[in-house]
């Protein structure tokens, strides 16, 4: 019914609304461009075929002269293959457009290239094709280039590691090592790859010749972008080799570890943190005494993420590690003793931690009394007045919000709050 549908609407301005109106969904279409072009929707088993039958300067996409649509009916064994040319009186952008608007969609979720793509003109195909999810260019640097060339922003592409690999550009999943191979612990070539839209069941499962190094600078290269956002390590990651790894992805921003197993997030720290700019850090892997945790917070970092966000189980940070620390902006999650956070706040005026822009600790008993104990404050900010400080703003609708302001001996303002079981710092430097 849904294939009826379809050439119903291409009879009439009034069939296409009605065919619309009845909200039909695509999940999943494809574009091929080789010798011809080839139009697919997978979950309706329906195909569309233009330039079959080569013509001149089909190369820049001229009107075709016929369409070959194509369906399927029937399952396994008792499908039935049915095709019609039809002569054709649209260009391939308004069958395209016609097609993404009966639908209810945007945009074209794939577009693959094939041998033969060399006898159409790329420039041009990207204005054809309009919004896309995803592009497959493997076959030439051409390709590369033209999805280069559409400056995609915010790809944020994210890489989780387990016993297998998953890299995640917007839409997009991809998976490495789902079936296990004798050679990945040093990543060996993947002997497919699956390819996955995240808002659908649909998945492909591709042959592959590219290593893992090879389709990080790919998908690095073709997005606009020099590195990944996020690292999400599991403690099944033990299974890859972690300087193989590590070499294989290059630059990113922040490891996350979120697991309990202490050999194997040490392993991770060792080789990872070096090169990264934010850490978030659940569990702590460091017995009692053990200065392990401490050499972690000297690093330069940007944002520290020590915790959970329950009180399931305490981190323990302590003044010493609190004063060790060398990042920008920390989150605590909740800890075991905030008792001496006062004994801090007289050690930052007197100029500790230069490089400490914010602190936020989650407790459900802070006493602001016992905080500001022997710290001489400027003033009481009122309960009308918002606190801004970079992105983020300290509402004055935070319920229970009391907060001041203090200085460092250099004249260095900074805010001191609590509200609704949540301590915040943040220095106006």
């Amino acid at each position: 019914m849904k294939k009826r549908r379809l050439l119903l609407s291409l009879l009439s301005q009034k069939s296409k609304k009605l065919v619309r109106f009845v909200g039909i969904k695509l999940l999943t279409s494809h574009i091929m461009v080789g010798n011809y072009v080839f139009f697919t929707i997978p979950s309706l088993c329906l195909s569309m075929y233009f330039y079959k039958d080569p013509q001149d300067n089909q190369r820049v996409f001229v009107k075709p002269k016929y369409v070959w649509i194509s369906a399927t009916e029937g399952e396994d064994d008792n499908k039935k293959w049915h095709e019609m040319k039809l002569p054709n009186h649209s260009e391939l952008k308004e069958w395209i457009e016609h097609i993404l608007y009966i639908f209810n969609t945007k945009e074209i979720f794939q577009l693959c290239f094939d041998p033969g793509f060399e006898t159409f003109d790329l420039g041009i195909l990207k204005s054809v094709v309009g919004n896309l999810k995803v592009f497959f260019s493997l076959l030439s640097r051409k390709t590369k280039e033209l999805v280069k060339s559409l400056s995609i922003k915010r790809a944020s592409p994210e890489i989780t590691i387990k016993d297998n690999l998953w890299l995640r550009v917007r839409w997009l999943y991809m998976f490495f090592y789902k079936q296990q191979q004798n050679n990945q612990r040093m990543l060996g070539t993947p002997n497919h790859v699956w390819v996955e839209e995240d808002d659908t069941n649909v998945a492909m499962k591709l042959a592959n010749r590219l290593g893992f190094k090879e389709w990080i600078k790919h998908i690095l290269y073709i997005f606009n972008v020099t590195e990944f956002t996020h690292l999400f390590f599991h403690p099944e990651s033990r299974i890859f080799d972690m300087e193989t790894l590590k070499d294989a992805i290059g630059n990113f921003k922040e490891i996350v570890l979120d697991f309990r197993g202490p050999e194997q997030q040490k392993r991770i720290l060792n080789v990872f943190l070096p090169r990264a700019r934010n850490l978030c850090l659940t569990y702590n892997p460091f017995s009692q005494g053990d200065l392990g945790l401490r050499k972690i917070v000297n690093q330069n970092l940007n944002i520290l993420y020590l915790g959970y966000d329950n009180d399931f189980e305490r981190f323990r940070f302590n003044l010493n590690d609190m004063l060790a620390c060398n990042a920008s902006e920390v989150i605590l999650r909740p800890i075991e003793d905030y008792k001496w956070i006062n004994q801090f706040f007289k050690l930052w005026i007197m100029g500790s931690n230069p490089r400490l822009q914010s602190l936020e600790i989650d407790n459900e008993d802070f006493s602001l009394t016992q905080i500001l104990k022997g710290i001489k404050v400027s003033r009481w900010i009122p309960a009308d007045e918002d606190i801004v400080h970079k992105n983020e703003v300290f509402s004055r609708g935070l319920t229970g919000r009391r907060a001041v302001d203090i200085y460092r001996f250099d004249g260095t303002r900074a805010s001191i709050g609590i509200s609704g079981g949540r301590f915040w710092f943040c220095v106006f430097a």
